[in-house]
């Protein structure tokens, strides 16, 4: 894909995954927005490449006034980029209250499916785009510390491969990326930081501007890890098995 002339949204975009991501993006000749709830009111980059918003992706108002922003500046949106993200940790499962649990959700998983919903027919009226979905590799293996966590992020891995048949009727392209332990202010007192290597957000960014350009895949899971210190892209194509247990 060439990214000059094309507009990318990039959610949780001010720090970790999403900064690298919509740097290298711009770096690209993409036009980028970054949308982020920790942005200062108003603020707006100082680049011709960015614009930065203010928004919370789990409120559909917030994304609609993003949408109408972004349509009216520059008229259309090719990639999406749904990378916001949080995580709460506890020892045990029973010291999460249904609030906590809530927000994991909700700006995790329910933030997706609306700016999927409000965005992807902007997508359509410019010919087509790419979404890229950020689960983790959280979603496949334990966590104990964040049951809600890994829920979250299984859950975009169902969306993502749920959504991929009708919206490839628009001509909009989904996928998911699982990136492994990054090094980002979310995971700076992550336990699994004492047994386990951290990838750089950079590396992940490459991998998602690579699943984003790519026009042949939709509806597909990828992971991002090190093999031997280097950073390594995998499609995950095992299908879960059907085994019948004798006597039910």
């Amino acid at each position: 894909m060439d990214w000059h002339g094309k507009v990318a949204v990039v959610t949780g975009g001010a720090s970790g995954i999403g900064a690298a991501a919509a740097k290298l993006f711009a770096s690209l000749g993409a036009k980028v927005v970054v949308v982020d709830r920790d942005a200062a009111e108003g603020a707006e980059a100082a680049t011709d490449s960015m614009l930065l918003l203010r928004g919370d992706v789990g409120s559909e108002a917030d994304v609609t006034r993003v949408r109408d922003v972004v349509v009216e500046r520059f008229g259309r949106i090719d990639v999406l980029l749904n990378n916001a993200g949080i995580m709460r940790r506890h020892e045990r499962a029973w010291d999460w209250s249904t609030a906590e649990v809530q927000e994991v959700l909700t700006v995790n998983l329910l933030s997706q499916f609306i700016t999927i919903q409000l965005l992807a027919p902007v997508m359509e009226q410019g010919g087509g785009g790419s979404i890229v979905n950020i689960a983790s590799m959280g979603a496949l293996i334990p966590v104990p510390y964040s049951p809600a966590y890994t829920a979250s992020k299984a859950g975009v891995l169902g969306m993502t491969r749920s959504m991929a048949d009708s919206l490839n009727t628009i001509g909009v392209r989904i996928n998911a990326i699982l990136p492994g332990f990054v090094d980002t202010s979310m995971t700076v007192d992550a336990p699994a930081r004492a047994f386990m290597p951290a990838m750089d957000a950079a590396d992940v960014a490459r991998a998602i501007a690579h699943v984003a350009a790519d026009l042949s895949v939709t509806g597909e899971f990828f992971e991002v890890g090190l093999e031997e210190g280097s950073a390594v892209l995998n499609r995950i194509e095992d299908i879960p098995r059907v085994v019948r247990v004798q006597g039910f």
